[in-house]
């Protein structure tokens, strides 16, 4: 029974407001509490997702092109960065059964950034954890593949290399040119020069971008991470083999749809290198930009010729690049380039282990990708004390005997020349040189070299020198 109120109390009747509010209240806070207990649970440990992992595996695969496999491990719902959640995969394996390669990553996970949608951008962010690969470069081009590192008795290290359904041909190397003993399968990966891979990677890399924005125009996608990456690279060609560490990527497209930034950086040997990367495109015109830039450069990490051992002398260190590279969206090519590098920092080493100094003003190069030229603008050089200004053509070519082949023409002015007794009273006024190098056999080709002064005195000489290298 009801308790009987007091004489002259007045009963306060529940508002209907009252009670809605209270049950808005408790719709409210219960899923509020669930994802408060969720997101505690998130930071300590990933929920899986075993019901629905098989689902997400089949509509991934069925997207893959053919010929490529994908391992997808374990599905979990987890965090990033604490904040954002994201669908993982726990390991991830890709294989391409082709060239037999392999990607191997710790973890891939797809996510969704509420803020990057209210600022226009929706669509997945995407974070590739600890990938690994590793990559074969010969004078077919750099693939991704698999090999084995065999330590032999005698210390030295020996690459196998396991290839997949394709087999690439042989190639042997003799003083009477290139061998090359059966059929490339892939007519993309012919024997090219220089500036063809270099076309060619540029291409590549500005379809990619271009691929990042279309996605994100159409709200598929927002943004592409990298974490912790290496790089295995094996220079078959030469003999050299390359580690690249902590590589890390981020890139995004921009809220206009026709414009991305991001950066990027990596470890090799200890030196720590970095850039930055931007596409700048318009309704305008086709023609988009690609514009890079990259500090603490070493060219060690590409050209063998840079820091090799066995040479009398050779550049170390490292320097800092930058580049333009214009990419036509209606045709996929690259329509021309523009590069700026600054030498200073790096040193000539000499055989006692002596160090000469490098310092330059910054060189600005440009290239047209058809022709495989290069021109250099005038660019002052200073090598322990030894001055001048010079400037010219490199243009790379492929001869189908003797393979990737360079023509050199330099000029040079304002040439002082040290020695013992310190600069030339006079400096040299001139300086022609033209020249050709195959650097398949470290041949170089001196065609005529003249350096003179203003009272008429000439230096001249023509010649070939070999400089052999190790691998």
């Amino acid at each position: 029974m009801k308790p009987t109120p007091a004489p002259g109390t007045k009963l306060r009747k529940r508002s209907a407001w009252r009670i809605l509010g209270r049950i808005a209240t408790a719709v409210v806070a219960a899923p509020v509490f669930v994802l408060v207990v969720l997101y505690a649970v998130l930071v300590v440990t990933p929920i899986p997702l075993p019901f629905v992992s098989a689902q997400v595996r089949n509509v991934v695969l069925s997207s893959m092109p053919q010929g490529s496999q994908l391992e997808l491990g374990d599905m979990a719902l987890a965090l990033e960065g604490y904040v954002w959640p994201v669908i993982r995969f726990s390991p991830v394996t890709y294989t391409d059964v082709k060239t037999g390669g392999t990607v191997s990553m710790e973890a891939l996970e797809v996510g969704f950034s509420p803020i990057r949608a209210i600022v226009g951008q929706p669509g997945a962010t995407v974070t590739i954890v600890g990938p690994r690969l590793q990559v074969n470069q010969d004078l077919f081009g750099p693939r991704l593949a698999k090999f084995e590192l065999i330590d032999e008795p005698d210390g030295s290290r020996t690459v196998r290399v396991i290839e997949g359904q394709d087999q690439f041909p042989e190639l042997s190397i003799s003083a009477k040119g290139m061998d090359v003993q059966g059929i490339v399968p892939d007519p993309k990966l012919g024997i090219r020069s220089d500036n063809d891979w270099l076309v060619y990677n540029m291409e590549a890399a500005g379809n990619g971008i271009a691929g990042i924005i279309e996605q994100a125009r159409i709200g598929n996608f927002s943004k592409l991470v990298v974490r912790d990456g290496v790089l295995d690279m094996n220079d078959a060609l030469y003999g050299v083999f390359r580690t690249f560490r902590d590589i890390n990527v981020e890139i995004a497209p921009g809220a206009d749809a026709n414009s991305a930034s991001g950066n990027y950086s990596l470890d090799f040997n200890g030196t720590k290198m970095n850039g930055m990367v931007d596409w700048v495109g318009g309704d305008a015109s086709p023609v988009a930009r690609i514009q890079a830039s990259i500090t603490n450069f070493d060219p060690g990490a590409f050209s063998p010729m840079v820091g090799d051992k066995s040479a009398a002398a050779t550049a170390v260190g490292t320097m800092s690049v930058s580049m333009d590279i214009g990419f036509d969206t209606s045709t996929k090519k690259v329509t021309d380039g523009l590069f700026h590098m600054d030498m200073t920092g790096m040193d000539v080493k000499l055989p006692d282990n002596t160090y000469v100094p490098i310092v330059t003003s910054i060189a600005e190069v440009r290239w047209d990708p058809v022709a495989g030229q290069f021109t250099m603008g005038d660019t002052t050089v200073n090598v322990g004390g030894n001055t001048a200004v010079i400037s010219g053509t490199f243009v790379l070519g492929l001869d189908t005997q003797y393979g990737p082949t360079v023509s050199i023409s330099l000029t040079g002015k304002d040439i002082s020349i040290a020695s013992d007794l310190g600069p030339p009273a006079e400096p040299f006024n001139e300086m022609t040189l033209v020249a050709w190098s195959a650097p398949l056999y470290g041949a170089m080709g001196i065609d005529n070299f003249q350096i003179k002064k203003a009272d008429g005195s000439v230096i001249a000489a023509q010649g070939r020198i070999d400089m052999l290298l190790d691998g």
